[in-house]
């Protein structure tokens, strides 16, 4: 038997090989087709610019000798509007941007959220509760950034059983593929 399967001059060898060489490529491939879908949309944040500021620009904006040139190189360094005479203003300021930016994410991605939704209702099975959950888990602490005045840096979001109960009977009893209002 093994000497047909290993003997070039029949299919089953042939067979053999192309699996072989399908496996390897998918195997290969498979980091890449998952990447590739995030290209896009990390693109579009990438646009937005970094939030941050890098260690040679925190060290230009620290030399400055007073608050007004702190504000002003900050300012010019990032697209933020930094406002507040004091340190406390500053700071609150700098939140604010922080919140708005967060702000536009969350919109963002409730916006991937509602394009998949339909996806719900041309899957079954086992599929459907997987994909139901994972999107409505999502919309669910995406929901708790923002009832948390997106503060995601002290208070982290998470489910709590409660929660998953209500994602659960939303299934059960409708109303499971449509997303409420966000802005």
């Amino acid at each position: 038997m093994f000497e047909m399967i290993f003997d070039p001059n029949t299919y089953p060898f042939w067979i053999l090989i192309i699996a072989i060489i399908a496996g390897a490529i998918a195997v290969i491939s498979r980091p890449f087709s998952t990447y590739v879908k995030f290209v896009y949309p990390n693109a579009k944040f990438e646009a937005m610019g970094n939030p941050f500021i890098t260690e040679k620009e925190l060290s230009r904006v620290t030399d400055n000798k007073n608050l007004g040139d702190f504000k002003d190189a900050l300012n010019a360094s990032k697209d933020y509007n930094l406002e507040g005479e004091n340190i406390y203003e500053i700071q609150y300021s700098l939140d604010d941007n922080f919140k708005k930016m967060i702000s536009n994410l969350l919109n963002e991605t409730y916006i991937i959220f509602s394009k998949g939704l339909p996806l719900l209702e041309k899957v079954q099975g086992r599929l459907k509760w997987e994909l139901f959950f994972t999107m409505k888990g999502g919309i669910a602490i995406l929901d708790k950034i923002k009832k948390n005045d997106y503060n995601v840096l002290v208070r982290r979001p998470t489910l709590r059983k409660f929660d998953w109960l209500k994602i659960l009977l939303s299934l059960l009893f409708g109303g499971g593929t449509k997303i409420h209002e966000h802005r």
